[in-house]
């Protein structure tokens, strides 16, 4: 742990910023104004905030974790468990933070995953739609995922990266 902490302030040194110390249930936080950093137990946390590591202070001392959310152990469920990285999205959450409560309707939640496998590697995810609670437009959008996209057939042989984007005419006649 010695050994870990001077070489994360070695780095910090190196970078040019400084931090001042701050202590909240007997853990050293630095804090600066792009990021703040603390060892919690034996884990290096990187918050963006003082807030934001105080959070993974207070769950290191018994406050409820994500792991406790039923809807992060079912969005979990769905992605394979062998694999290099995972992440989860409350869309709800985003949604009430951005105003964007309309648009998200029907979504509550994403996950995915990173999976390594003999071949490559693979980013396997899903959101779970709600059609029941969505909006008269999301449903209709979200129909339109039902159809083949042509973008494959018009697109050079040599292209790097394709998105298909379903709807996005009726999303944008919305916000207009």
């Amino acid at each position: 742990a010695e050994a870990a902490e001077a070489s994360v302030a070695e780095l910090v040194a190196e970078g040019g910023a400084t931090f001042t110390t701050e202590t909240y249930h007997d853990v050293t936080l630095k804090v600066s104004d792009p990021a703040t950093y603390a060892f919690v137990e034996e884990m290096l946390v990187v918050g963006t905030s003082p807030a934001a590591v105080r959070g993974v202070v207070d769950v290191a001392d018994g406050a409820a974790s994500l792991a406790s959310r039923a809807d992060f152990d079912a969005a979990m469920a769905t992605l394979p468990a062998d694999h290099l990285a995972s992440t989860f999205l409350d869309l709800h959450a985003i949604a009430e933070a951005t105003g964007s409560t309309e648009q998200l309707a029907g979504m509550s939640t994403a996950g995915a995953a990173l999976v390594a496998e003999p071949d490559g590697l693979r980013l396997s995810g899903s959101a779970p739609f709600a059609s029941d609670e969505a909006q008269p437009s999301a449903r209709a959008n979200f129909a339109l995922s039902t159809e083949p996209s042509s973008l494959v057939d018009w697109m050079p042989s040599d292209t790097v990266a394709e998105l298909v984007v379903f709807g996005l005419r009726q999303t944008l006649e919305g916000a207009e």
